[in-house]
């Protein structure tokens, strides 16, 4: 299969809409993931460079041209059977039932209709193992939480370091005080595990109770880890997507707002029962910083 078979079969569904090369390769390597992406170059597929005039695929200004140039990106010709000239520009719009993959990509405003259904989470969960390598510890340290609440009603210091790491939030390791681990933090941790969902993270990050260190973030990951089908984890990119979706009322990541989050994430889990709140939390990650927010860092997770 040429490169250009690949690239026109990818991006048939989406005629209309403009994407730029990054978009391009990761459509392709996602069907086709063998495929070089140096070997994946969408101007070859727009006709004549327009600075050189050259031409470097052999479907230039023919019908099977796949892109036009449009702006720095390069706008989806397959589908909306045109016949192209050097100067046309094509007028046809994205199919109004097509699941564009990249937002940023078919509008100026990211922010737009984002529909968290079975759907989506069936698309966009897998995507995480190809930005981030941390499942494995992942389920390894959800029985091993288990195995340390079972015996003890809270978890070991080398437990709670082990999160703590997985979370990426070594660099605000400083503000913890380990010295107390037993004496105030593992009691917090076992009082946390008896509240109610609705309580559980106030246990650790209330005013009169906050531990040095534990930030709402931090804090839900570890009643995350000792209630893994109960408790999500609040973060920027699940906030962030919630937000964009409609289902939250601000991106703001701390206690006062983590009930909201709490019930907008068990909303979807008991509107799309199949997906553990691990499978949702996975989607919302991977869409954040593979759409919304296309390559910034915005910290640990």
């Amino acid at each position: 299969m040429t490169i250009h078979d690949k690239i026109a079969e990818v991006v048939k569904a989406y005629p209309g809409v403009t994407f730029t090369t990054r978009e391009v390769q990761f459509l392709v390597q996602r069907k086709h993931p063998d495929t070089n992406p140096t070997s994946i170059i969408p101007s070859d597929h727009s006709g004549p460079n327009p600075r050189s005039g050259r031409s470097y695929c052999q479907c230039s200004e023919r019908p099977s041209q796949i892109f036009a140039h449009d702006n720095g990106g390069y706008k989806v010709l397959v589908g909306t059977g045109a016949a192209l000239r050097r100067e046309a520009a094509p007028t046809a719009q994205p199919r109004s039932n097509a699941r564009v993959p990249f937002q940023l990509a078919t509008s100026r405003s990211p922010r737009e209709a984002v529909i968290i259904d079975d759907a989506f989470i069936s698309e966009w969960h897998p995507e995480y193992d190809r930005i981030e390598n941390d499942e494995i510890e992942y389920q390894r340290l959800v029985p091993q939480v288990g195995r340390d609440t079972a015996s003890t009603g809270t978890i070991s210091r080398d437990t709670f370091l082990a999160i703590w790491n997985w979370k990426g939030a070594m660099r605000v390791i400083g503000h913890v005080v380990l010295t107390a681990y037993e004496s105030v933090y593992a009691p917090a941790f076992r009082r946390a595990a008896s509240e109610p969902p609705e309580r559980k993270l106030a246990a650790l990050i209330a005013p009169s109770v906050k531990l040095p260190g534990v930030e709402a973030a931090t804090g839900s990951t570890i009643i995350h880890f000792m209630h893994p089908q109960l408790m999500p984890i609040i973060d920027v990119r699940t906030i962030g997507v919630l937000f964009v979706a409609h289902l939250i009322s601000t991106e703001r990541k701390d206690l006062a707002h983590y009930e909201e989050f709490r019930r907008a994430i068990d909303g979807i889990r008991r509107r799309c029962p199949r997906w553990s709140l691990r499978e949702i939390d996975r989607a919302l990650f991977a869409y954040h910083k593979l759409v919304l927010d296309r390559g910034q860092a915005v910290g640990c997770r």
